[in-house]
């Protein structure tokens, strides 16, 4: 009976926040909060599928927070080394070190080294929404188009190094969190 009802106030939930974000991209044209009630949303009804079936949940929030924060650094740095135009050896030393605390934090190589790849595509996928989202808010479709191509090129040319380097973070990570 509780699944049932769980289920019911998440479709009433899901329903309220279709129309209110409809409401909020076409009629109000604020696509920004739009964006952030669907992702909370998303949350939620990730959160409650998951959620019966997790044995140990410290654990699964621990490594949850683990992942969500090293996907915001990853983001930030990226946004740094894009926007600021600072130079790739920081956005590489900062994917190592970050890299690094995650697997010693986690102390498994296998799942380390998922984490950093899954955080460094997602914080690649969130720089290129954030980078598009203002010409998006405003409706301008041609700018939309003309700022896809370079962010786009230039968070894929940072992903490719990234990668490489955050496997040498995260293997590095793991043998420290082995020999302590």
């Amino acid at each position: 009976m509780r699944g049932k009802l769980s289920l019911g106030l998440l479709a009433l939930a899901l329903a309220v926040s279709c129309i209110l974000a409809y409401l909020l991209i076409f009629i109000w044209n604020m696509v920004y909060y739009a964006v952030a009630i669907a992702l909370v949303l998303l949350v939620i009804f990730i959160w409650d599928i998951l959620g019966p079936r997790i044995k140990d949940r410290r654990k699964f929030l621990r490594e949850s927070l683990i992942v969500i924060a090293s996907c915001v650094n990853f983001t930030c740095a990226l946004l740094l080394t894009i926007l600021f135009d600072v130079q790739i050896v920081a956005f590489l030393l900062i994917a190592t070190v970050l890299s690094l605390f995650v697997s010693i934090l986690i102390s498994n190589v296998g799942r380390s080294l998922a984490y950093a790849c899954v955080t460094l595509i997602l914080g690649a996928a969130v720089t290129v929404v954030l980078l598009v989202l203002p010409p998006l808010s405003y409706g301008e479709m041609w700018a939309v188009n003309s700022a896809l191509e370079p962010a786009v090129s230039s968070v894929v040319r940072l992903l490719l190094f990234g990668l490489v380097f955050s496997f040498v973070g995260s293997i590095i990570g793991s043998l420290v969190s082995d020999a302590f």
